[in-house]
């Protein structure tokens, strides 16, 4: 099991993030056909009740709760929100969807070292650390998984 925990995080940055990412899965569970991959509808609802979970934490003024994840589970979830970050700006227009607001930047960037960090940690996961940091290098330069200070695993 991999623990998953946020620290020094703004909540109106995760209010933020949650808010848009909550309308994101909305369209993609109402217009799986519009999607260039499949995403399983069981996999979208756990990534509805994740962020929603977080989104309720941060309007009741705290930060995300720490949460135990099986490696399996882990590498799925990511797998396909990494999939849905992909998107063209094509394919997110034809959705009429938008990635993270400036507002929600700081909780973005939180949630890639989180998870980075717990995918580093794992030990059964330390192959796909790897190939998941070039894959998200290449996306977002500067990033490295498993270097962050609001991250405690």
């Amino acid at each position: 099991m991999t623990l998953v925990r946020f620290e020094d995080v703004d909540l109106a940055s995760i209010g933020a993030w949650c808010e848009n990412a909550l309308a994101i899965l909305d369209v993609l569970r109402r217009q799986p056909e519009k999607l260039p991959f499949r995403i399983p509808i069981e996999t979208l609802l756990e990534l509805e009740t994740i962020v929603d979970g977080w989104r309720l934490e941060a309007a009741g003024g705290r930060s995300p709760s720490p949460r135990e994840y099986s490696s399996d589970e882990l590498r799925q979830l990511i797998v396909y929100w990494f999939n849905i970050t992909k998107l063209t700006s094509a394919d997110r227009d034809r959705l009429g969807i938008t990635f993270t607001p400036p507002a929600g930047r700081a909780f973005a960037d939180a949630l890639a070292m989180a998870v980075g960090a717990a995918i580093a940690c794992t030990p059964e996961l330390s192959g796909f650390a790897d190939r998941l940091e070039s894959e998200w290098q290449a996306c977002q330069p500067g990033f490295a998984v498993g270097r962050s200070s609001r991250v405690v695993l």
